[in-house]
Parts: C-alpha cells; structure tokens; sequence
C-alpha cells in the first residue's frame, strides 16, 4: 500500500517550522522584552502569535489541503437494501425491480416521519450499500466489458494514485505568498458543488471499490440532482458517470475517464438505484403524512416489530387500495385513465361533475413539499415531468402486490408494498402522463401549476 500522502505534508511543516526556529535567537538578541506588551509584540513579529499573523502566513495556511480519503469506512458496507421485488417478503430477484431498502419497507429499514427521502439525503446516502450489481437488466449498461482481469484494475489505480499524488506535492512545493491553487474546473459550466463535500480530491488506495461515506454523499447528491432534471427517463449507468468524476473530483484531469471509475461500478450503481428509489418511496411517504385519521404514518420495522408492522399494513391497504381506484361513479379507461383517487377529484362549479385532473388536495400538497425538498434552484421547479411522475410514482407505491399462489385467500400477510417495477413503471408510462396532463379537450383541471405549464406549452 502507497504511504499516506500526509506524510509529505508533515514533514513540510516540520522543515518550516525548523527553519522559523532558527531566525529566533536573532531576533531575540536585538531586543530583550521587558514588558508583557513588548513580549507580545516579539512573538508578533516571529510568527508565533495567531493574533499576528501575516498575510502570507495565512496564505500559506489556506493552502494546507486536508486530509485526503484513503480506506473505505466500515459503515459503508451495510446490506441494508435490496434492488429487488417483494422488499423482503418472497423476495423475486428474477425481477428487474428494486424496492424499498432504501426507505423502510418489508426488508427491515424503518421511514422517516419527517417528510422521507429528500429532507435526509445525506443521512441515507452515508448509509452504505450491499454490493449487488449482478441484477439483470445491469448488461444494458453501456460499459459492460466488467470481465477485465484484476490486474488491469489495479494498474488503474495505481496510474491514477501517481497523478493526484503528484498534484498534491506540486501543492506543497508552491511558494508561501503564491496565489492558491485552484480545483479543476467542472465540464458542466455553473455545476454546483455538492453541500458538505470534501475538499481533497478522492484518492482510493489500490484495490478499492467503494467511495466510503466521506464521498458517497457528494455523490449520491450528484445521482440525485441527475434524476431530478430527467425524471421523466429511465437514468442508466453511462448517464451518471459524468456526476460521479464532478463529485469525487476527478473532471477536468486525466483521471476523469468512464475507465477510472470502473473499479467503482458496482457502488455507482447502487447509489445510481438508491438516489432513483428514494425519489419513488419518498413520494408515498410524505402523501401519508397528509392523510387524515391515519395511525400508521410510517411503515414499522417487520423484522424488529413484526406485530405492528403487521398491524400498520393492514391500516395501510384499507387506505391505499382505494387511491389507486377510480373516483365513485367513474372508471379508469379512455380518457379518464390517469384519474385515480389520490390525484384527482369531482368539480364543482363551472365544472361541476367533471373529474380534474391533480384536484386532490392531499396530491398537491405532496407535490409541492417533494420539489421543497430537492437541492436548491432549479430542482425545486414543479414541472410537468415531476407531475406526470408523481402520479406513477403513486401508482407504484399504492398498489400491492400478492405474493400467493392462484386460488389462495389474499389475506394481508401475502401482500407486500407497492414497488417500482421498471416493466411497468417506466420513462414509456411517465411520458404517456405528460401527454394526457396537457390534454386540454379529454383532461379538466382547476390546478394553477398545471395551468401554468398548459399555457407555457400552449
């Protein structure tokens, strides 16, 4: 294993401060200190005090990089989510699905009751995931030659190891009163950088394969901010390799190619599905937190509290079942098949009878607090994408799933909560949203944001 680049650092500050030593006997020969205030002024002069100081002290002291992340963290490598059907119960990793680990379902996660996802972010980026990339539906990726041998892998790090540390030692070899260095400029201009991300460039020693919760998070937040502006598409692994070199730093240098980040595809392509999944999950959780009458506004941990769990998914059934039917007295076909309960409502007034499409109060609610709770700019936007993929979003999250054999009782023990099943949950059915949501012949609405978007795309 290459030494820890600190060393050079050290050994850097050892030689100034030796150097500062040396010039102090002089010093203190010209004058002999008597009173307090000339002794103060004396340690002033010599660098000593923090009080005094100079410019170029504090230069050189800004400079000083921090310390860079060389293991991975042992939190990270928690196997507390699962990338597929059923969320724990009579799991189906045939499936090309991935369920609720991330946010507290089946599997023994427990939710937030302060609005999901978005709001802790962090929290549940710097949680670690199971490496499981063997899923299919993985070999769809662009980069699909993972059967390199481990020594190309290695060379890898290494070539990319000798080029960051060579960068570091440039960085201390500047001059004290040398202007700083500057970070490489990101290839998207205006990128913002991802909040609490470390300010070193990430540096894997050899052989690593995750980014350790130091630099999952900026990470996660760069997949996040991705699958905000593409809401309304299926996001695969090629698409966030980019976001990925910006968060860990690597764009603009040599090490910023699809091929140094290979090491690392099996955790990009986790935190890729964690960042999509709490999208989805998060919508149901905070559509509960505005339901009236309801006890269970969390799903309770099945493994730790499998009475209560079981008792909340019995609440939970009665009430969603219902919002993904239709309205009374209507059907879900034609025209009219995206009016389900918990996104639309009947008219009244001018348009009395009439189904209207996001009338739900609860639906718009929900809506707003989810684009509340995106990074700030423009991911706060309630756009049509986010509409139309709110609305599958519910759909998925609100529809249960039996896990019994045909001709069995469907008893709550055999369902389990609704997932994102990329069969039937996909770019082709957001789309398909969009174009219904701004029918305005077949498609009634009294929504102002939806009124908005109509005449912006009118």
């Amino acid at each position: 294993m290459l030494p820890n680049s600190n060393t050079g650092a050290s050994s850097s500050a050892r030689s100034r401060t030796s150097r500062r030593g040396s010039s102090a006997p002089s010093a203190a020969s010209a004058s002999t200190p008597t009173t307090a205030r000339q002794r103060r002024q004396q340690r002033q002069a010599l660098g000593h005090d923090r009080s005094g100081l100079s410019a170029a002290s504090t230069a050189s002291a800004a400079r000083k990089r921090p310390a860079v992340v060389l293991e991975s963290d042992p939190e990270s490598e928690s196997d507390d989510q699962s990338w597929h059907a059923g969320s724990g119960d009579d799991a189906d990793d045939s499936a090309l699905e991935y369920s609720e680990g991330q946010s507290g379902s089946e599997d023994g996660s427990s939710e937030s009751e302060a609005g999901g996802a978005h709001g802790r972010a962090y929290d549940r980026a710097r949680a670690g995931d199971a490496a499981n990339d063997a899923a299919p539906g993985a070999s769809n990726d662009s980069d699909s030659d993972d059967t390199a041998p481990a020594a190309d892998q290695h060379a890898v790090n290494l070539a990319i190891l000798k080029e960051l540390k060579a960068m570091n030692r440039k960085l201390d070899s500047m001059p004290a009163a040398g202007p700083a260095p500057a970070a490489p400029a990101p290839a998207a201009a205006g990128a913002p950088a991802a909040a609490g991300a470390p300010a070193s460039i990430f540096m894997p020693h050899p052989g690593q394969t995750r980014f350790g919760k130091d630099w999952r998070a900026p990470v996660y937040i760069e997949h996040q901010k991705l699958h905000i502006l593409r809401i309304d598409e299926d996001v695969e692994y090629r698409d966030v390799i980019t976001p990925t070199l910006r968060a860990i730093k690597w764009l603009g240098t040599s090490a910023g190619t699809p091929a140094a980040l290979k090491p690392f595809k099996t955790d990009v392509q986790q935190i890729r599905r964690s960042s999509h999944s709490d999208l989805v999950v998060g919508f149901r959780k905070i559509y509960l937190l505005h339901v009236q009458g309801i006890v269970y506004r969390i799903i309770p941990n099945a493994k730790k509290s499998p009475e209560l769990h079981l008792a909340a998914k019995k609440e939970h059934v009665s009430i969603m079942e219902p919002l993904v039917g239709p309205l009374p007295g209507f059907d879900l076909d034609g025209d009219a098949r995206y009016h389900m309960a918990f996104c639309s409502a009947v008219g009244t007034g001018t348009n009395a009878g009439r189904q209207l499409a996001c009338g739900n109060p609860v639906f718009q609610q929900t809506v707003k607090d989810t684009a509340l709770g995106f990074p700030s700019g423009q991911y706060r936007t309630i756009t049509l994408k986010l509409i139309a993929a709110s609305i599958a979003f519910g759909k998925a999250t609100f529809t249960f799933k039996f896990t019994g054999q045909e001709g069995e009782p469907r008893t709550v023990d055999k369902l389990t909560y609704g997932e994102w099943d990329s069969k039937i949950y996909n770019s082709t059915l957001i789309q398909d949203i969009m174009a219904w949501l701004l029918d305005e012949d077949a498609v009634a609405t009294e929504w102002a944001p939806l009124l908005a978007i109509r005449a912006q795309n009118a």
